[in-house]
């Protein structure tokens, strides 16, 4: 048994981080600001949260988490500031970050690459002649 970080109620099992009583009333929240935003268009999250009660903070969560798209300046991207629509990097960033994987994933298939050793110098050390030399 698990106390819910929520509400602190005594639970069997946590989904997502919240009981099931918690997990239903976030449901019912997310539905409400789906219909909203059918209803009404596009808002932008602070909108939105005002004129359903949910908290701007779980909204901005659910854009991140892509389960809703506001139009406005509500999530920026995490990369360049740009406004972002769904997810946490916008449109150019995501493709970015697509090529700079897939070119990764190309190299680790091509094999380890050798890796250059710095050349060394051969120092040519005379010997001394005479030093400790007891005969």
């Amino acid at each position: 048994m698990v106390n819910c970080p929520l509400c602190g109620r005594l639970a069997t099992v946590l989904v997502r981080g919240q009981c099931a009583q918690c997990l239903r009333e976030e449901h019912a929240q997310l539905r409400r600001v789906q219909e909203f935003i059918r209803e009404h268009g596009s808002a932008t999250a602070e909108e939105v949260a005002s004129q359903t009660g949910v908290p701007v903070e779980r909204v901005l969560r659910w854009l991140r988490e892509g389960r809703l798209v506001v139009a406005g300046e509500a999530v920026r991207c995490r990369r360049c500031g740009r406004p972002v629509r769904l997810g946490v990097l916008c449109a150019v960033c995501r493709v970015e970050l697509a090529v700079a994987v897939r070119q990764l994933q190309e190299a680790l298939r091509s094999g380890p690459q050798p890796v250059p050793q710095p050349k060394r110098r051969r120092v040519r050390r005379e010997p001394v002649p005479g030093r400790f030399d007891l005969w």
